[in-house]
């Protein structure tokens, strides 16, 4: 009876998750009548240009980080790499560029013309899987590996931005990047 009682918090959990999803689906299916044929079909001329693209995240504490302004206009089989450091943006943009984010100023403009984000999301098929973090290292005897955790940390380019207390993260506000890269703490074990 003990452990019946010990898995009550991971069922809410569910249940609460599972109402999301079944929100979200319900959020996406309001579309339905949305169809590709809305969207110009010729895209060998394409051009998407950003002009003054800028995104914000911003927290309850009155923080924020800002991507942009982003000036670019990207042409029709053209290959672009998108680089930069931790936490610089690179995942933001892209979600930019796909129609994922909205940008909080600029315009995004297909073949010269104002597109909204679900119109601009139109003309790509993005697969983007995320990273969770959990707060804890569960199941792994943290103690006598700080050394090692350190050591990962300071390897990989975090250790400024997120430290091992009593077996927690001490913040898990790091981007996606970042989130990834705390994987070879948790192989510890």
């Amino acid at each position: 009876m003990k452990h019946f009682f010990a898995i009550v918090p991971t069922c809410m959990r569910v249940v609460v998750s599972w109402k999301r999803i079944n929100s979200f689906a319900d959020s996406l299916s309001a579309d339905e009548d949305y169809t590709d044929s809305e969207i110009e079909t010729n895209q060998e001329n394409l051009t998407i240009e950003f002009k003054g693209v800028k995104f914000t995240y911003k927290n309850e504490s009155g923080e924020s980080f800002s991507v942009g302004p982003i000036d670019y206009t990207f042409k029709f089989g053209e290959i672009v790499f998108i680089m930069g450091g931790n936490g610089s943006g690179k995942s933001t943009f892209a979600k930019l560029l796909t129609g994922l984010y909205m940008p909080d100023e600029g315009q995004v403009l297909v073949n010269g013309e104002p597109v909204n984000s679900r119109e601009l999301g139109a003309y790509f098929s993005s697969v983007y899987s995320d990273y969770h973090l959990f707060e804890k290292l569960y199941g792994i005897e943290y103690k006598n590996k700080l050394g090692d955790i350190e050591r990962y940390l300071k390897i990989l380019g975090i250790d400024s931005k997120v430290e091992i207390k009593d077996g927690e993260f001490s913040t898990l506000k790091l981007s996606s990047g970042q989130r990834k890269k705390t994987c070879p703490i948790g192989k510890l074990s």
